[in-house]
């Protein structure tokens, strides 16, 4: 839109999410050891897997249900929801794996913290971005949100790995 102006708080990507009791994750650090990256998973170790996913009109729903197609992965899905909360913890359960953005599952608190795969595809990310009148007075309380949140991202995603939002 023309007379918007937009500004990009923080990109981050989509991981797959993976009990530490399930046969993906043997070998792997949880989420809270990863020194330098997260491992990379094929796709077709996915084919046949119990997902938990979002509904397709959400956007981790959307990526995910574009990139399962386009790596031509067709997963049991006990069950779709909109709630990324409840499919971590479904996780933390084994009972099932999921697709979540990578700044839900390092601010939340895990008594069996998941494993987390990189899925490496470009497509597996997502932005927040913020969109204002173009020319709009920004208080100072608008400039210290816009600058906290780009220092979430940066803090809370792939810049920062293995730290937690309790750092």
């Amino acid at each position: 839109n023309p007379k918007l102006e937009y500004e990009t708080l923080g990109t981050e990507e989509i991981l797959l999410a993976v009990s530490p009791s399930h046969p993906l994750s043997a070998g792997f650090p949880d989420l809270h050891h990863i020194e330098d990256s997260y491992p990379r998973i094929t796709w077709d170790k996915l084919e046949g897997e119990n997902l938990i996913l979002h509904f397709p009109e959400q956007t981790t729903g959307a990526i995910t249900e574009r990139l399962l197609a386009k790596h031509h992965i067709h997963p049991r899905v006990p069950f779709y929801t909109r709630n990324t909360q409840a499919a971590l913890l479904l996780v933390q359960e084994n009972q099932g794996i999921c697709f979540a953005p990578e700044t839900y599952i390092r601010s939340m608190t895990f008594q069996k913290p998941p494993v987390c795969f990189s899925l490496g595809d470009e497509e597996a990310f997502t932005a927040t971005t913020l969109a204002y009148r173009k020319g709009a007075y920004l208080s100072p309380y608008s400039l210290d949100f816009i600058q906290k949140e780009k220092k979430y991202f940066n803090n809370y995603t792939n810049n920062n790995v293995g730290g937690t939002c309790n750092d």
